[in-house]
């Protein structure tokens, strides 16, 4: 009985040690991240993507400019040319909404789908309406030649006397925080900087407002991109973008032939790998994209290209035969021999001395070569401890340890079951000693006791040494059971 009391005591020690040991390191090792990851933190089923708006552009307020029902802006009645060259013009207003119609004062003249009237008042007491913009048509476009803002563009085959082919409309949003439009004030004529009608190759009506909104502001984080099971990439997350200068050999519009000098000075990579990387004066063409790379020509010009596009659906993709990952990227910039668009292709190599500080990337870190089999496409290799797999030894004990557990707490709860049923209804007892072997269990710690009492006295062989005596030069009994083992 002593050995099975030392035995069990030993087993369940063994397995407690297991799970805590593990659960302890997992610990220490989140808190040295600053990244303690939760079970079940993002569902199975679920698809954790950045939300995106139903309509509009990532990186700027679009919501707020389709809340209200419609914009009104009142035109200066000087502008005859923007009210169909009434000469007898009293005002001229233009409602527009943005993502939907007008649907407030379409009853009055303009279209069911009217996302844009023009609204005419005449001194006679008359007023005329018009659509110059269709809801179905509207598209949105980023600003590529000032790299500030956006504008929004409808087109409608409504004809008019002036316009006998139908018309088109811009209206362009420039970033200004002083501008903050109200939701509940329809009017922005104070924000208009500028209105404009072109008949030259067709009815053309430009406006031009200031509006906060229309500075971009980097989109937030895609959760599903930050994460890879068995590796910590909560780092790429952190920066807006890594920077990075490799070889000017490898700058678009430099001659990747042997021996020849390259028409590039220098070139850099701006890499964002959970968001796009942010929108720029100096990067007016990496609009949503994941990897642009700057360039600057020998003759002093500088231009930017979007080697990729940002995508929510892009994910992560562990390497088959060994540690690290890739990313791939497409849909960048049009270029003359890539119609396409550029592509690329980041692999992310493991190196458990490569550490990146945040926002830069060393160059010794960096290869950036071309695909032979695909000259659209660029590889970058980049060392980084983070493409080193996590450690899951811990992890594999963690699970022995708790089932070990759980399969002795299993066995115990069967045993005080079944054998107070049997005591209870079967021996017909009562009070305590339903407890199967109750005078057993009463003496439990007497026999604990006897028990490890009678293992270490097995193990470090003082049992043996204990009824010796003590002779001259002979080591004492305390000394001896040490020495013994």
């Amino acid at each position: 009985m002593k050995l099975f009391v030392a035995v069990a005591c030993a087993i369940a020690a063994a397995g407690l040690h297991l799970a805590t040991s593990a659960a302890a390191v997992r610990t220490s090792d989140a808190e040295e991240t600053g990244v303690i990851r939760s079970a079940g933190s993002v569902g199975e089923d679920a698809d954790p993507t950045s939300p995106t708006p139903l309509c509009g552009l990532d990186g700027f307020d679009i919501v707020l400019l389709a809340f209200p029902p419609y914009w009104r802006v009142d035109i200066s009645t000087q502008m005859h040319t923007l009210c169909n060259n009434e000469e007898d013009l009293k005002a001229c207003r233009i409602y527009f909404s943005i993502c939907k119609p007008v649907r407030a004062v379409s009853p009055l003249g303009c279209s069911e789908d009217a996302a844009v009237c023009l609204e005419v008042e005449l001194n006679n007491g008359t007023t005329q309406y018009r659509s110059i913009g269709d809801s179905s048509t509207e598209t949105f476009h980023v600003d590529l030649d000032t790299g500030s803002g956006f504008y929004s563009e409808w087109q409608t085959t409504a004809t008019s006397t002036t316009c006998p082919n139908g018309a088109r409309t811009s209206i362009a949003f420039e970033c200004s925080d002083s501008s903050k439009w109200n939701p509940e004030q329809a009017d922005v004529t104070n924000h208009l900087q500028y209105a404009a009608f072109f008949n030259v190759s067709g009815c053309h009506y430009t406006l031009h407002f200031y509006y906060s909104g229309a500075c971009y502001i980097t989109p937030t984080i895609a959760p599903n991109l930050c994460i890879l099971e068995g590796y910590d990439i909560s780092q790429l997350a952190r920066p807006e973008y890594w920077h990075t200068n490799p070889s000017t050999h490898v700058c678009v519009g430099a001659v990747p032939s042997s021996g020849t000098t390259p028409i590039t000075k220098s070139c850099a990579f701006h890499l964002s790998f959970c968001h796009a990387v942010p929108w720029t004066n100096t990067d007016k063409n990496c609009y949503d994209s994941s990897a642009c790379q700057q360039v600057e020509y020998a003759n002093g010009n500088k231009t930017s290209y979007s080697m990729g596009a940002f995508s929510y659906n892009t994910q992560f993709v562990p390497n088959d035969e060994k540690d690290g990952f890739h990313l791939e990227l497409k849909n960048g910039t049009s270029t003359y021999q890539c119609i396409s668009g550029l592509k690329t292709l980041i692999k992310f190599e493991c190196n458990s001395k490569a550490e990146w500080a945040t926002g830069s990337i060393d160059s010794k870190w960096v290869e950036v070569v071309y695909n032979s089999d695909d000259h659209c496409q660029y590889i970058i290799k980049l060392e980084w401890k983070g493409a080193c797999k996590e450690s899951t030894s811990g992890r594999g004990a963690s699970i022995v340890g708790w089932i070990l557990i759980g399969i002795i707490l299993g066995v115990i709860a069967i045993y005080l079951v079944v054998g107070m049923a049997i005591q209870y209804f079967v021996n017909k007892k009562r009070g305590v000693e339903v407890v199967p072997n109750y005078t057993f269990w009463k003496a439990f710690l007497l026999y604990t006791y006897e028990g490890c009492k009678w293992t270490f006295n097995t193990v470090t062989c003082y049992a043996l040494s204990k009824d010796k005596k003590m002779r001259p030069g002979v080591m004492s009994p305390a000394h001896q059971k040490y020495d013994a083992l």
